[in-house]
């Protein structure tokens, strides 16, 4: 495969995987809709004073966020050759993503790369929450979180020489707002529903 063509695929497959590519598959140069799912407002930083951290369900989807955010660096610093591992990131996806999602992982083990270090959740906060009176699952929290992916890499897991060789892993590093709309289901658990990246170096 030639070799830009091979970096393009990499990238795309990263962004896919870490929310930040837009669904036609080309890296994000705006701030597009990540995730299939009903409209939602522009990132924004700003939130409802009245909503309290110390909500069960507050607390719970900002555990879910993180929860993924953990899942999706185990799995991509193992290469996602752990099958484990990458289940409990699919298990934790959209069920309107679960394509994409296959198929990014699918990639990057076909090209052999791997993540260096971990993405840091440096704040989240909630800006609204819509309870479900049934307890039964729907209820939405919707939040606003600053994701710092600085401190990584994306490295071939065969020599260990980063990605930065043979394409331009800007759009990949950073550090960017983004909002997240989680959902609890019947099961109890909390899952991404929507993602929408907000600008770079905005928190």
């Amino acid at each position: 495969m030639n070799g830009t063509r091979a970096a393009a695929g990499f990238l795309v497959a990263a962004l896919l995987l870490t929310g930040c590519a837009s669904r036609s598959g080309e890296p994000a140069t705006s701030s597009p809709s990540v995730s299939l799912g009903d409209e939602a407002p522009a990132p924004t930083a700003t939130s409802d004073p009245a909503l309290s951290d110390e909500d069960p369900e507050v607390v719970a989807a900002e555990a879910g966020f993180k929860a993924l955010i953990a899942a999706s660096d185990a799995a991509f610093q193992a290469g996602f050759s752990d099958p484990a591992l990458n289940d409990a990131v699919l298990r934790l996806t959209p069920s309107d993503d679960l394509d994409h999602q296959v198929a990014g992982i699918a990639a990057m083990r076909r090209y052999g790369v791997a993540k260096v270090g971990d993405t840091q959740v440096r704040s989240v906060r909630a800006i609204e929450h819509v309870g479900d009176p049934s307890r039964s699952g729907g209820s939405i929290v919707t939040l606003t979180a600053c994701v710092d992916r600085t401190a990584t890499d994306l490295v071939f897991v065969e020599t260990g020489v980063s990605m930065d060789t043979v394409a331009d892993l800007a759009p990949y590093r950073g550090v960017g707002l983004v909002q997240v709309r989680m959902q609890d289901r019947p099961d109890g658990e909390w899952r991404v529903e929507r993602i929408d990246p907000g600008p770079e170096g905005s928190c």
